[in-house]
């Protein structure tokens, strides 16, 4: 078998391989694997107008009450399937200043957080919330 040809097969696996599991379009920055980029709400809206955006260069924006103004931002890091967040500004609560940190699953349909250490009652409140994806 020629190179051109391995070359080719060996792309078309790799397509089919992702396509098979069910991967979205790949979302890097800076050679870091942001899985979860993109606008998200509560799944069930019954919970509240929340809404939080993951951006690309691990930054994050909420906006609390659904005007599409940003009430708190921050910046997170990835570790495997573990996530830090840390609030810069915004409205935060007493409680909010200090890191957090959570255990993320992603599936097709939603996003769960699951607690590690966070001493802020609201995040703690809305991150046991499952989410749902606005806009990618």
């Amino acid at each position: 078998m020629n190179n051109k040809k391995f070359i080719f097969i060996s792309f078309m696996a790799a397509v089919v391989i992702w396509a098979a599991s069910g991967c979205s379009v790949v979302d890097w920055y800076a050679g870091r694997y942001v899985p979860f980029t993109g606008t998200w709400k509560f799944k069930d809206s019954a919970q509240g107008p929340l809404v939080v955006k993951f951006n690309r260069d691990m930054t994050y924006e909420v906006d609390t009450d659904g005007n599409g103004t940003k009430d708190i931002w921050g910046e997170f890091k990835l570790h495997d399937s573990q996530v830090t967040l840390q609030d810069v500004g915004g409205a935060m609560g007493g409680d909010c200043h200090e890191g957090a940190v959570y255990l993320y699953q992603l599936s097709r349909s939603e996003l769960r957080f699951a607690i590690v250490g966070d001493q802020c009652k609201s995040r703690v409140a809305a991150l046991a919330q499952p989410w749902v994806r606005v806009e990618k």
